[in-house]
């Protein structure tokens, strides 16, 4: 497929893309055009300006490209993998950028095009494109009440089966696809070699190792970390000197019970940082922190960095250091 012409492709796409305008006409189906400052998901029709065209192969989609926006884009997923998300394909942009298209099935043979009758392929959507499509729905549906029954007319267009509906119809994607998209803004396309959850191409953007599912090496997968916001390129995404994976002990993203936060260098704001941190105290630099061996346990000798006051007096734990102190033991002597 890599070697077909892209004016085939064209061909091909464009005849389909034109089947699903007609048919879902009044829908609110097709392309995104620019016009100005402002994107408008219109019908294609024969008479609309003409967007540009672009195809991507199997070997550019495998190593990571750019998906244009407002264009026609064919691209043909390769046959090294067994199945991938579309959010992951697509660059995790659903929920910010409007985008459909639609799938032909495995080894689809574009000349059938000529010899098919119907719409074959899958339709997919994007989070956003949904919404707006519900909105707009919503805003276009009949209000009725005991002061304005519906007529016979609305009742049968309300139940009419064959009401042309829009429906997020594909959601995994499988090898050797032939499929067209069209979105508003670029979206980063390619495949996860790591299975971390972030395409080759989106990796190459923020920095991280495409062969790599956990590039810090700290044990949390760049994908969880570049979804909930710490550092896939920092082992200590706080500075406190822990390491995020001994925060994030089950490194899922979150902060669970007897976890400190990867993202924040104080969890309990006591004034002491979660692990064993470099500070000034009366124009001296000295070690000073909860967790002094920096092994994720509050072990003898260290206050608990969940706790402003570990103890059972009441005390917060940096004043009861800094009392310690003063008694001319060193950080590693007091609590």
């Amino acid at each position: 497929m890599a070697s077909t012409p892209l004016h085939r492709l064209r061909r091909v796409f464009a005849w389909s893309t034109l089947t699903v305008g007609l048919a879902l006409a009044g829908a609110t189906v097709l392309p995104f055009v620019q016009q100005g400052s402002s994107v408008q998901a219109r019908l294609l029709k024969p008479q609309q300006e003409e967007l540009p065209w672009k195809s991507l192969s199997p070997a550019e989609v495998e190593s990571g490209a750019i998906i244009p926006a407002s264009t026609h884009v064919v691209f043909h997923l390769p046959d090294t993998f067994e199945s991938i998300p579309r959010e992951t394909l697509l660059g995790h942009k659903g929920a910010s950028t409007r985008y459909w298209g639609y799938c032909f099935p495995q080894n689809y043979d574009p000349q059938s095009v000529d010899r098919r009758v119907g719409f074959q392929g899958l339709l997919f959507l994007s989070e956003k494109e949904r919404a707006v499509r519900d909105a707009e729905a919503k805003k276009r549906a009949p209000v009725f009440n005991p002061f304005t029954p519906p007529t016979d007319s609305a009742i049968e267009n309300k139940n009419n089966p064959q009401r042309p509906v829009i429906r997020h119809q594909l959601e995994i994607f499988r090898p050797r696809t032939l499929c067209y998209v069209m979105a508003e803004e670029s979206l980063a396309i390619g495949m996860d070699h790591d299975a971390d959850r972030l395409n080759a191409k989106l990796e190459r953007e923020i920095g991280t190792d495409a062969t790599m599912a956990d590039t810090d090496q700290d044990g949390i997968s760049d994908g969880v970390e570049y979804f909930t916001g710490t550092d896939p390129l920092l082992r200590d995404s706080d500075s406190d000197n822990v390491l995020d994976g001994i925060e994030d002990s089950n490194w899922n993203g979150r902060v669970d019970k007897d976890e400190t936060d990867p993202r924040k260098i104080d969890s309990d704001r006591d004034e002491l940082c979660d692990g064993f941190c470099r500070v000034q105290v009366q124009n001296q630099w000295i070690f000073m922190g909860e967790d002094k061996n920096l092994n994720g346990i509050v072990d003898s000798g260290e206050t608990d960095p969940l706790l402003w006051a570990s103890g059972t007096d009441g005390v917060g734990d940096k004043l009861k250091v800094l009392q310690c102190l003063a008694t001319g033991k060193n950080s590693q002597q007091c609590p």
